[in-house]
């Protein structure tokens, strides 16, 4: 998995870019992410194609060669983050956020009571930074599932995810099933800004997905329909 975060010279008295500005922001960020991904040659061309459910994935044509990308891309001003890797089997979601404080109703109405636990053990001076990266984590776990906010952030938790070092091999749980991911995070410079992406393999994104569209319109409780073995293990090998 590969990140990169670029930041926008432009000045705005509002702290909004125009739509036009941000695509350009995220586009410079991908370019590079794609740069790199290709041992620093400059791709002749890409294509940028969402699927159904509007997950980005990069066709790249370089040197004649024709290859495929996952990636994902998120923006807050004067930040842009792209983050993707060269292997078609895994999904990719990217998340970037403004530190900021959560009312407590906003809280409880995304976080799992594991996942308050753990801010709440942290000293208040750093309460709003590990509330809003357990928030970027959980967007980047849902943009790399492709539901996005359709499926409630509590059916997610992270906490066995947040104090695992870079690129690590850690867990997620969604509706108790245990999913292995490699996680990355960040902060900025400023200390204003965090950020986090994520790399799940497709034979969990999909499960969860069909499974997520499947609960739905059998009109299930949450979670019977994605995927459970009868032993409570994951449907798939625990692996990357």
């Amino acid at each position: 998995m590969l990140i990169r975060i670029v930041r926008t010279q432009h000045s705005t008295k509002t702290n909004i870019l125009s739509r036009a500005a941000e695509s350009a922001l995220a586009h410079r960020a991908a370019s590079q992410v794609i740069s790199a991904l290709w041992n620093g040659e400059p791709a002749l061309s890409f294509e940028v194609i969402k699927d159904a459910l509007g997950k980005p994935r990069v066709n790249i044509d370089c040197d004649g060669t024709q290859s495929a990308c996952p990636i994902s891309w998120a923006h807050a001003y004067p930040y842009a983050l792209a983050a993707g890797i060269r292997n078609e089997s895994m999904d990719i979601g990217a998340d970037i956020e403004r530190v900021r404080r959560f009312r407590r109703e906003v809280i409880t109405a995304f976080l799992t009571d594991r996942e308050c636990a753990h801010v709440l053990e942290r000293e208040e001076a750093t309460r709003a930074y590990h509330t809003t990266l357990t928030w970027s984590i959980k967007e980047a776990i849902l943009k790399s599932i492709g539901l996005g906010l359709r499926l409630n952030p509590r059916r997610i938790d992270v906490t066995e995810a947040l104090t695992l070092p870079n690129y690590h091999i850690g867990f997620a749980y969604v509706d108790n099933i245990r999913v292995p991911l490699q996680i990355w995070k960040h902060r900025t410079a400023d200390s204003h800004f965090v950020a986090a992406a994520v790399a799940i393999h497709r034979n969990y994104t999909y499960t969860l997905r069909n499974g997520f569209f499947l609960e739905r319109s059998l009109g299930s409780a949450p979670g019977c329909a994605l995927g459970y073995r009868p032993d409570g293990r994951p449907p798939f090998g625990e692996h990357l």
